[in-house]
């Protein structure tokens, strides 16, 4: 009897930002906004906050130096091009590679690339 290796996966997707990532279009390519998503594991009802930067290197470039203090905080996924499905993709390849049944080295992964709710916290 074969038995299913757990898997990550993204539960939900919002952002601040955006009322819906999914279904915006930028007016040009610039493009710089928060995404936070509930990463649990694959068929359980919980899972933690994470968020990350979308961001083109055109709204990088964008941004008042004020916004960015502190640049090494922020956890960003670079795109060239806004596309929803590219994004997501992204993700899903990203926590493909990560096996939960790992404990804390899976959680670390994850906290690499992405901003942990609970990040900074003691």
């Amino acid at each position: 009897m074969k038995i299913a290796q757990q898997k990550f996966e993204v539960k939900d997707y919002w952002s601040p930002d955006i009322y819906n990532p999914w279904a915006w279009s930028p007016e040009d390519n610039s493009v710089f906004y928060l995404l936070e998503m509930t990463i649990g594991i694959k068929g359980e009802n919980k899972g933690d906050i994470y968020s990350v930067i979308i961001a083109t290197p055109e709204g990088i470039l964008k941004l008042n130096k004020e916004r960015i203090k502190k640049a090494n905080l922020y956890k960003i996924l670079l795109i060239y091009q806004y596309d929803w499905n590219q994004i997501r993709n992204a993700i899903d390849e990203k926590l493909a590679c990560i096996n939960p049944d790992e404990g804390q080295q899976a959680f670390d992964k994850l906290a690499n690339m992405f901003y942990w709710e609970y990040e900074g916290m003691k």
